[in-house]
């Protein structure tokens, strides 16, 4: 209910979701500094939070991208390469032409 409040029928054209199991996410966060009311929740809403964020993606591949952030930082970094650098290389292309039309008009 919040989100369509908020977002009403605004849906970004791509999600990605840096997924890892609760308690190495929790690890990692209470390791790099003081954790706040939320990260302070205990593991089963982290646990419920993680499960709604995959069965959203489940439901629309197109739209959202599950990275393994269980792996090293660098792995991490080379899944989001993957995936950002054909999506934006779309929207280059994509403005190029626009641009393109438009002068034609000219």
């Amino acid at each position: 209910v919040l989100e369509k409040w908020v977002l009403d029928d605004f849906r970004p054209n791509l999600t990605i979701i840096l997924d890892a199991p609760v308690r190495l996410a929790l690890k990692r966060t209470r390791r790099r500094r003081q954790i706040d009311r939320i990260e302070n929740e205990r593991e089963n809403f982290f646990r419920k939070v993680r499960r709604t964020y995959l069965r959203r993606a489940e439901a629309a591949p197109k739209r959202y991208r599950v990275i393994d952030a269980s792996k090293s930082l660098s792995k991490v970094k080379l899944q989001l390469q993957e995936i950002l650098a054909p999506f934006i290389q779309h929207y280059v292309d994509s403005n190029e032409s626009a641009s393109k039309k438009s002068s034609d008009l000219k």
